[in-house]
């Protein structure tokens, strides 16, 4: 997953949207904390959900779907129809039974940034890959390691996630890129992403200022409501350095008077300004680590390096979870349901297929760090 920080510096907007108007006037949201969750593993209400409740939380999905970001590829159109189907549905329905019916309905959806989650159960709608051969090794997550390899020393890295400010263990990893030639294997099978701080970081301390990084574009969804839904994933995800947002949300939702001034909005753009900062070429390699558990804020590391001279891919394709992030989270006020969906959409100029990813220079079910060539 992943939470584009540069894009989390929150503004106010007050440009009217006509079509925000249509929100159904039946939906029980009505005050801006009706929005925040506090705990996103919340008991499932315990009364039964008939025909009429689930009607009610589709005309709350509909207010979801008019804040949606733009140009995506499975459109609101596509997802309301899904939950529209369940207007078909006769007599009363347990919460756990509402859910599976839901999680049956959107059975084969690709999108790694969507998401459910019922009670404690959660259900993130990913791509359907082949089993992949887990890459082995006995190293440990967060360590700095030195190994040796067919052709020598190197330090071996694995973050453990990117969530937030930058952990010790990454300033310290970032820090040693910087100030040395060395061979380099960092390890970024099964990370799930989080934020682009390490790529952007590390990318700048590997490339001299004449050495083009990758650039993108972004469009971030700007209105309260959806702030509020990102306050609600960065809570449930316990996020670092969230503090700042948070106070900013909470601060602009309690001068809120009504529900409708929560879906004023427009679309922030935002460029890449990434220039590197080394003094003269790397001349050591670097080896990153890859496979399908790649996805996200840790394909923003392969995006930004891959291009480098110094630098080679190993393993299996990346997840592919490439265009679309910062994920807002809402509660379906009768189902008790929770929504997640993208609110940022990225233009890339080192590209790859969604849902295909980046793929390796050297295809490899295996690693073997001993065997590894650093040519």
């Amino acid at each position: 997953m992943k939470m584009h920080s540069s894009s989390l510096v929150m503004a106010i907007f007050f440009v009217s949207i006509s079509a925000i108007a249509n929100a159904s006037v039946t939906c029980p949201w009505s005050k801006p904390d009706d929005l925040l969750v506090i705990d996103s593993a919340r008991s499932l209400p315990s009364k039964k959900l008939s025909r009429d409740y689930v009607l009610q939380d589709l005309n709350c999905f509909k207010v979801i779907a008019n804040q949606y970001v733009y140009d995506y590829p499975n459109p609101p159109s596509l997802l309301l129809g899904r939950l529209a189907s369940l207007q078909a549905l006769n007599g009363e329905y347990a919460a756990s039974e509402l859910a599976s019916k839901l999680f049956n309905l959107h059975d084969g959806m690709t999108d790694f940034h969507f998401g459910y989650q019922i009670g404690e159960q959660s259900l993130e709608l990913k791509k359907k890959k082949k089993k992949e051969v887990v890459l082995t090794d006995a190293l440990e997550s967060k360590k700095i390691i030195p190994v040796v390899t067919k052709n020598g020393p190197a330090t071996y890295y694995r973050p453990e996630d990117f969530f937030g400010d930058l952990t010790q263990d990454q300033t310290q990893f970032i820090r040693r890129v910087s100030k040395s030639d060395s061979n380099f294997i960092i390890d970024l099978r099964g990370n799930g992403g989080g934020d682009d701080n390490f790529a952007f970081e590390l990318a700048k301390v590997l490339f001299t200022r004449s050495e083009k990084i990758p650039q993108a574009k972004s469009f971030q969804a700007g209105s309260l409501f959806v702030y509020a839904g990102l306050l609600n994933t960065l809570r449930a995800l316990d996020y670092r350095g969230m503090e700042y947002f948070e106070q900013q949300v909470l601060e602009a939702l309690s001068s809120v008077k009504s529900f409708s001034d929560l879906l004023l909005s427009e679309f922030e753009e935002e460029s890449d300004t990434l220039v590197g900062n080394r003094k003269k070429p790397f001349d050591g390699r670097i080896i990153l680590l890859i496979d399908g558990g790649c996805a996200s804020s840790c394909e923003t590391v392969v995006e930004k390096l891959m291009n480098h001279p110094r630098v080679t891919l190993v393993g299996q394709n990346t997840f592919g979870a490439l265009h679309f992030s910062n994920p807002a989270m809402y509660q379906l006020p009768n189902s008790g349901i929770f929504v997640r969906i993208p609110t940022l959409r990225q233009i890339l100029e080192n590209d790859a297929p969604e849902g295909v990813g980046y793929a390796p220079d050297v295809f490899a079910e295996t690693v073997d760090l001993a065997n590894l060539s650093l040519e």
